[in-house]
């Protein structure tokens, strides 16, 4: 039996290895009929590996396999240049100049004054004519930005240098995910076998590591401080769920979900010290109007943008018949309230269920609502959903992680982003019955649990 699994790990390796290394160095997003005939393979290897429409506890490997084949998945892809997303090249801007002592948010790039006419060349050579957003403040936070520095100052100006030590680096914080996922599925009585969810997930692998995407590591500060907040470790639970915020935005959302799971000591201390230190990480840029300049590029970018969206798209149609224009402002503030009222009405009806496991799936629906009323919906963003859908019974984020590459097909023609709504209203069908799958799994199991309750305290 052993032997046989120590084949099947081989095997799976193997066409993983050569299925990555066609991804990562023979591949571009314009290539959409190859892109999508490799994760096609490496969808379905996973799904060898972990039939998940029979049982969340049957995976086919060992947990030392898992995270033998997942780190060298990700090292396949060292060398590789991101194919899927551009957005290294504001990495590497970003982070010369903050290796040279400048402030990313001072300046946009089509503004960005220099220090000496060499500077300005070497960098506007190397990177600014490849740049997405010359006219746009940086939108990364400061853990983003000190990563970039630190990075930028290692690879000494060399871009190829700068995406290697980089992968390098994202690498690390990704084994730290499945070793804390692995952690924290023990103390939670399930099995450790459940990081194949992440470890060797398609979309994990080319996202955080082939295109350098930060999610990994928003996700390690994020689930360490949950481990130190069931430790009851709630000063330094607040430091890491600060960096977590400092690296993305996103961990914002899930954080009126600790109320009721703390007394109201340790919630304060763990809030306070969030606060502090995430003001803290903000004090160097400090020198401009944040609001003004990293603010205002967000802003702009979630009122201006649209990508791979679903709900928003049928505001949008119903907005230009009514008005005859696009008014995604509108729909952007409206998507806002609607999602603050839904992260009310969930914490309320919800105050009753203090125990943390129960905590990601209300994590999982508040990303779902997110998500479903964003104007761009980025493959990447579903790496949220997945990792914290491996403590719930949800298995919806898992069938969105395969069919969110998809969304790539927009970039069939290089140069312009031409989106296909079939495979959008194709994407999202399938998600809606995933999503309606689960609600009827969740309403049969708490019927059960009623049935069996009412039967426990009922007279023999």
């Amino acid at each position: 039996m052993r032997q046989l699994q120590n084949k099947q790990a081989a095997i799976i390796a193997l066409v993983g290895i050569t299925s990555l290394f066609f991804f990562g160095y023979y591949i571009n997003r314009s290539n959409s009929f190859s892109l999508f005939i490799v994760y096609a393979i490496l969808t379905g290897l996973f799904l060898y590996v972990f039939p998940f429409w029979k049982s969340f506890l049957s995976p086919k490997l060992a947990f030392k396999q898992v995270l033998v084949i997942g780190i060298v998945f990700r090292f396949v892809l060292l060398f590789s240049t991101p194919n899927l997303s551009d957005d290294y090249y504001r990495f590497i801007w970003d982070g010369e100049l903050v290796s040279s002592g400048n402030n990313p948010y001072k300046f946009k790039p089509v503004d960005q004054m220099f220090a000496s006419p060499k500077d300005e060349i070497n960098l506007k050579d190397r990177v600014y004519y490849k740049l997405n957003s010359k006219e746009y403040y940086s939108v990364y936070p400061p853990v983003d930005q000190f990563f970039f520095g630190l990075v930028a100052y290692a690879s000494g100006n060399n871009s190829f240098q700068f995406i290697v030590l980089l992968r390098l680096l994202l690498i690390g914080f990704d084994i730290g995910v499945i070793l804390i996922l692995a952690k924290l599925l023990k103390w939670f009585n399930k099995k450790r076998e459940l990081v194949v969810l992440y470890a060797l997930n398609p979309l994990v692998v080319t996202e955080l590591t082939g295109n350098l995407h930060f999610e990994g590591v928003t996700l390690f500060f994020v689930l360490t401080s949950i481990w130190f907040v069931i430790q009851k470790r709630h000063i330094q639970a607040g430091l890491l769920y600060a960096l977590a915020i400092c690296t993305k935005l996103v961990p914002l959302l899930l954080l009126p979900f600790f109320i009721y799971r703390m007394n109201w000591k340790p919630l304060m201390v763990f809030y306070t010290v969030i606060g502090l230190f995430t003001v803290m990480l903000f004090v160097p840029f400090s020198d401009v109007n944040l609001l003004e300049t990293m603010g205002s590029s967000i802003g702009l970018y979630f009122h201006s943008f649209e990508f791979n969206a679903s709900i928003y798209y049928l505001f949008r149609e119903i907005g230009f018949k009514i008005y005859g224009y696009n008014q995604i402002e509108n729909i952007g503030k409206i998507g806002q309230v609607i999602v603050l009222i839904s992260s009310i009405l969930l914490l309320i009806k919800n105050r009753h269920r203090k125990e943390f496991n129960n905590m990601f799936s209300f994590f999982v629906w508040m990303l779902l609502i997110y998500y479903a009323l964003a104007s761009i919906v980025h493959p990447w963003y579903i790496i949220y959903l997945l990792t914290l859908s491996i403590f719930t019974n949800l298995k919806f984020p898992l069938v969105w992680s395969f069919l969110v590459v998809l969304s790539y097909y927009a970039y069939r023609d290089v140069g312009v982003v031409n989106e296909s709504y079939w495979l959008i209203w194709f994407e999202y069908s399938v998600l809606l019955g995933a999503v309606v799958w689960d609600l009827l799994n969740l309403r049969k199991q708490s019927s059960l649990r009623i049935r069996e309750s009412n039967e426990a305290i009922s007279p023999s």
